[in-house]
């Protein structure tokens, strides 16, 4: 029985034949990880403790960020109990599966200071328009002071998210005088500007219909 990241994870089945020690062995390194993450993602405590005791391997990022991306709130808090290694990937999953208590609670966990705080508000809104959630970027917005930037415009419309698009960024993107809260400075030079406004409408071109354009 070897692991798929696609399958599903039936609790009782999955803790019946991988909460004992000897299945684990037969798997390689890769393997084990990737089990891991899809118990992480199951949202079911039982599968996640047993692949715990077993797996032998290093908690990473990507463990935290499956359970994250799934919306698993108690496999969240349990990974971060555990040490699980983060990385922003975790809020980018939380925020474009529009899991508001999973982002809220690894926000809450790795926002400590004003000098990092930028770094991981900017991952969860990209999550958010690249999902099309407009309730977590409202959050943002409202909680954080949030103000959307160029990258997730560039998110949304990589996505084809067009009513992120069209309802909440280009609005602000449009208006020359929000351009320093977009991330696009007024004293950047003219050629840097243009690359800003190509790079969107290359993101537009690659996941939106040709209407948008």
């Amino acid at each position: 029985m070897k692991p798929n990241p696609s399958d599903s994870c039936p609790g009782h089945a999955f803790v019946a034949h991988w909460g004992r020690a000897e299945p684990w062995r037969a798997l390689t390194l890769p393997q084990r990880e990737r089990l891991l993450c899809l118990a992480a993602s199951a949202g079911h405590a039982a599968s996640l403790d047993a692949a715990l005791v077993q797996c032998g391997c290093a908690l990473k990022p990507a463990v935290l960020t499956a359970a994250a991306a799934a919306g698993n709130l108690a496999g969240c808090e349990r990974l971060l109990r555990e040490g699980c290694s983060f990385s922003t990937d975790a809020l980018v999953g939380a925020a474009r599966g529009g899991h508001l208590p999973a982002l809220q609670l690894l926000l809450g966990a790795v926002v400590s200071g004003e000098n990092v705080t930028d770094t991981y508000l900017a991952a969860a809104a990209q999550g958010a328009c690249a999902g099309g959630q407009l309730s977590v970027l409202a959050w943002l917005q409202q909680v954080y002071g949030y103000s959307p930037r160029l990258p997730d415009a560039e998110a949304a419309a990589r996505a084809g998210q067009v009513a992120v698009l069209e309802q909440v960024l280009l609005p602000l993107l449009l208006l020359p005088l929000l351009l320093p809260e977009l991330g696009v400075s007024e004293e950047q030079p003219e050629p840097a500007t243009r690359a800003a406004r190509w790079g969107l409408l290359l993101a537009i071109v690659e996941g939106c219909p040709v209407a948008v354009l």
